[in-house]
């Protein structure tokens, strides 16, 4: 039986008549809602993403079909397997990781005595070796008006409408560069544009298993992961992890890593398939709800993956169920080049 099979046997309105992923009235499903339940705290899907630019649109998460847990481990088994297949992620001397992010973001401001929470979509480029020496550019989606949460525009406007862009307006561009004498590998980085080594994951086990407790005990070999999960104990704090590592800028990140980091989402409780879905940008894949990370029910994750080639597609994250998306990155694109400002044909 096959994955479309189960989810036909699994379902309990299977002769329902339901409306298709890019209809009128899934579309409509999608709107902009900001409520005064939003966290406060906010997490960074890319680790070395400026803190200055933010963005927004406003998403639900959608109802979805209540399917049992076994068809989001199945879902995942079958990414895992295509993720199993293809070449380790290695830089060699004189090459460059490329990645293209496009996210939301939402920022705190004091200015002209007021304080308001711009929101607005943006778009991070880099070009680093395996040092994290080389490039990064952030540009603000122009056709993306500036949203301002919980009604502070009006509070903006009364302090006379302070800029908030950087300097560089809607594209900001800075090198990413080691200071002098400084050793990337065991020295502390403090400015802003220092670079960051890459994190290496070659020390990660492929057993899902061993895995599984390798992000329970917080050793998943990145710090900032480990730093910005609340609880990697929970199934959605596991599930919350593996992603980050999935997504995030990796250097020695194996097929057999990667198959496994799928896998140890797959064998988390509470996952449910949500069904086909559509990215931001016009991508299909099929999306997948993890369970809360908190015991009080907070910090649910939804992914978006491609079961052909085991690629993620977009990661949201959400404070409570229904409520609105409150984090979300698609990731673009990733590859190896050879030159700063090289950029990989889609």
């Amino acid at each position: 039986m096959n994955i479309d099979e189960l989810i036909r046997a699994a379902d309990p309105a299977a002769r329902a008549s339901l409306p298709s992923h890019d209809s009128p009235l899934a579309r409509g499903a999608l709107g902009r809602n900001v409520g005064p339940t939003r966290k406060s705290r906010r997490r960074y899907v890319v680790v070395f993403a400026a803190a200055t630019l933010a963005a927004v649109t406003i998403v639900q998460i959608p109802s979805g079909i209540d399917t049992p847990e076994s068809a989001a481990a199945v879902i995942l088994d079958q990414v895992a397997a295509a993720a199993g297949h293809g070449g380790p992620l290695v830089l060699h001397k004189g090459e460059y990781l490329y990645t293209r992010t496009r996210s939301l973001h939402d920022d705190v401001v004091q200015a002209g005595g007021a304080t308001f929470y711009p929101e607005y979509i943006y778009t991070d480029q880099s070009w680093q070796t395996a040092a994290g020496v080389g490039k990064f550019v952030t540009t603000v989606n122009a056709r993306s008006p500036v949203m301002f949460a919980y009604g502070t525009r009006k509070a903006w406007i009364k302090a006379g409408r302070p800029s908030f862009l950087p300097k560089g307006g809607r594209s900001v561009a800075w090198p990413l560069a080691l200071p002098k004498g400084v050793n990337p590998y065991t020295d502390i980085l403090r400015a802003p544009h220092d670079a960051i080594p890459l994190a290496n994951l070659s020390s990660l086990p492929t057993n899902p298993e061993l895995l599984e407790q390798f992000i329970k005990d917080g050793k998943a070999g990145v710090d900032g992961i480990n730093a910005r999960v609340t609880d990697p104990t929970t199934p959605g704090g596991i599930f919350d992890t593996a992603m980050q590592l999935l997504t995030n800028p990796c250097v020695a990140t194996s097929p057999a890593l990667r198959a496994a980091l799928f896998q140890v989402m797959a064998i988390q409780p509470g996952d449910k398939v949500i069904g086909p879905a559509t990215t931001r940008s016009g991508r299909h894949g099929i999306a997948i709800l993890s369970a809360p990370e908190n015991p009080d029910g907070t910090d649910i994750f939804k992914v978006i993956v491609d079961r052909r080639n085991g690629q993620v597609l977009e990661f949201d994250q959400y404070f409570h169920p229904g409520g609105p998306v409150v984090q979300w990155s698609e990731f673009l694109a990733i590859a190896v080049v050879h030159h700063i400002g090289q950029v990989p044909r889609s």
